[in-house]
């Protein structure tokens, strides 16, 4: 049984800081597990048991999360100068059922993460990093409910999002806005989005610049673009790609938008022009 407080790891054995074997369990009373080794380290869980929050406080050192198949009940916050790289066999899942806080590096390229991911928002500090898995990273959440100013993806000043061709997923099952809004000069770039809510009623409210290179599917819900906002949609770099609007479930919606406060969906060039398809803007 763990403390429903703070259980801190400062040092490792057989270069692990935790390691729950199989057949043993972990009980997390809600308390959080923070790592703070002084040198690179892993860990692992492979108990009866899932951990709670999670926080990577390591001074600037390597965490690797190695063959945890599981879905965590708490929050992840990776620290400022501080890293968790995926490790072991890629194609295991990386879920947790709480808020990620990446004001560190969270590192799915370096060792090439293809499983599911999933967190109930996700926050790029304004020096964080994050690096996608190539599969789908599910966001089915926000970070406060009702509340007006709750956001599922945020992220912040010179924070980067790395993509690596894989698809964002807005899922929440409630009826509270998700909400894509931060202070970098672009949220994303994403490649693919899905919005894919539990009710046509429910929003995702795009309330800054947002750039997905590949399509974005309204599956099932409304998508309200926020003036002065741009979407942009496609790519000019690389290869070069018309991103799609598919307009499944429901039409984009404009908010905010007059003369001087026009929302705007853009082509990623004038030969590269957004292609909207499905149901006309509302």
């Amino acid at each position: 049984n763990a403390t429903s407080g703070t259980t801190i790891i400062t040092s490792e054995a057989s270069n692990y800081a935790f390691y729950a074997k199989g057949g043993s369990t972990f009980i997390h009373n809600s308390g959080l597990l923070k790592i703070t080794t002084e040198a690179t380290t892993q860990i692992r869980n492979q108990a009866t048991g899932v951990w709670n929050d999670l926080e990577i406080d390591n001074n600037g050192n390597i965490c690797q999360f190695r063959y945890t198949n599981m879905t965590h009940a708490g929050d992840l916050t990776i620290n400022a100068g501080d890293t968790l790289q995926m490790t072991g066999d890629m194609s295991y899942k990386f879920e947790w059922d709480g808020n990620a806080t990446i004001n560190g590096t969270l590192d799915g390229a370096t060792n090439n993460a293809t499983g599911s991911w999933k967190f109930g928002s996700i926050t790029i500090g304004t020096a964080g990093t994050l690096s996608t898995t190539t599969g789908t990273t599910e966001i089915t959440s926000n970070t406060g409910g009702g509340s007006s100013s709750a956001l599922a993806f945020s992220q912040m000043g010179s924070g980067v999002f790395t993509h690596r061709n894989g698809t964002v997923k807005f899922s929440l099952n409630a009826d509270y806005a998700q909400i894509i809004s931060g202070s970098a000069s672009v949220q994303g770039p994403f490649y693919d989005v899905d919005h894919n809510r539990a009710s046509a009623s429910y929003h995702l409210y795009i309330k800054s610049d947002t750039t997905v290179e590949h399509d974005f599917d309204n599956v099932q819900g409304y998508t309200t673009l926020y003036g002065p906002n741009t979407l942009t949609l496609g790519e000019d770099v690389g290869t070069p790609y018309s991103g799609k609007y598919l307009a499944t479930g429901s039409g984009l919606r404009f908010y905010d938008n007059d003369s001087s406060n026009y929302a705007k969906v853009y082509g990623a060039s004038e030969a590269l022009p957004a292609v909207y398809t499905g149901i006309a803007p509302d």
